[in-house]
């Protein structure tokens, strides 16, 4: 099958962007002169605590706490209270809390928070030069500006070959029709009801802010359920009929990366695998990854000029690496 694929192009100013990030990354924390209020781009230190009818709430309490203001880290009637409070005073107001809050205890009241500002920071960047990148492990900044190309021009070659990938499956799919295993399907929704509760929960939400039933939420998920699993089947039949195979090596590979990431101990995680049985979902996630691969493989690839953007792929698009 032929299909095009965008040839790779570094943009300069992504590189840019890149390198403006790890100046921030390296910015020093440095104390605010005068004793004016915090504001947005500032770091307050502040200790905080919060009483309902005169009772105090010895949940919501803490000392030395650090607020990134700016960042949506807290809810805004608070952030605009600590925004309100000059350096090393104490104010004062009351916080309402949403009415979908996670923390159901607290969803919907209004207590009176009372806080202290100790400490006003900022961040200061350092310059664009040779230090910088000697702090990051080159040799110069030329160094530096050359391994973020290569970096660039790599991603962004992965993202081609993927949607590329994902072009070549769309056709396949359609060409064929086959009965969905039940039990696949009802994985893939209960994975993907637990990543909207992930998400929900970064936000100080439930899912029972979004308002439906369990059942509502189940019939929301399950074509994109239904649309993995397809593809899933699909490819572990395409490994399967190359007699593609996933070595242990392969899957503690995989599990030693995942550990490094996520500063886990390797031999705790793999454990946790065994014994929940996702050790045989990883691995038919490895084979179909080799499927889609043996496919691309076999495909004839036609460069065509970059198009004005390019959407990365998701999971739901194809079986997750």
């Amino acid at each position: 099958m032929e299909i095009e694929q965008e040839k790779t192009v570094v943009d300069p100013d992504e590189v840019d962007k890149v390198l403006e990030r790890i100046r921030r990354e390296k910015a020093a924390m440095h104390p605010v002169e005068g004793a004016n209020p915090p504001v947005d781009g500032q770091i307050a230190v502040i200790s905080f605590e919060a009483s309902e009818n005169g009772v105090p709430l010895e949940d919501i309490r803490a000392q030395n706490f650090e607020l990134a203001l700016g960042k949506k880290q807290a809810l805004q009637d608070f952030e605009d209270l600590v925004k309100t409070t000059a350096l090393g005073a104490e104010n004062e107001g009351e916080i309402t809390f949403p009415a979908d809050f996670i923390n159901p205890a607290l969803a919907g009241k209004t207590v009176r928070m009372r806080v202290t500002v100790h400490a006003v920071n900022e961040r200061r960047l350092p310059d664009m030069d040779d230090e910088l990148a000697k702090a990051m492990g080159f040799a110069d900044v030329e160094k530096m500006r050359g391994a973020v190309v290569e970096s660039y021009r790599t991603n962004r070659e992965s993202l081609h070959r993927a949607a590329a990938q994902k072009k070549l499956l769309d056709r396949l799919l359609a060409a064929v029709d086959f009965p969905l295993p039940e039990s696949m399907v009802a994985l893939n929704v209960r994975n993907l009801l637990a990543d909207m509760r992930t998400r929900l929960e970064r936000q100080g939400k439930g899912l029972q802010s979004l308002g439906k039933t369990p059942e509502e939420l189940r019939a929301q998920v399950l074509p994109e359920a239904e649309s993995i699993t397809r593809t899933q089947v699909f490819l572990l039949r395409a490994a399967k009929h190359e007699k593609l195979e996933v070595p242990d090596q392969e899957v503690d590979a995989w599990l030693y990366r995942s550990a490094m990431r996520s500063g886990e101990d390797f031999t705790a995680l793999k454990d946790a695998y065994v014994k929940s049985g996702m050790i045989f979902n990883l691995r038919d996630r490895l084979l179909a990854d080799k499927g889609m691969e043996a496919i691309y493989a076999k495909a004839t690839i036609k460069e065509i000029e970059p198009l004005q953007e390019l959407k990365p792929v998701t999971p739901a698009d194809r079986a997750p690496s």
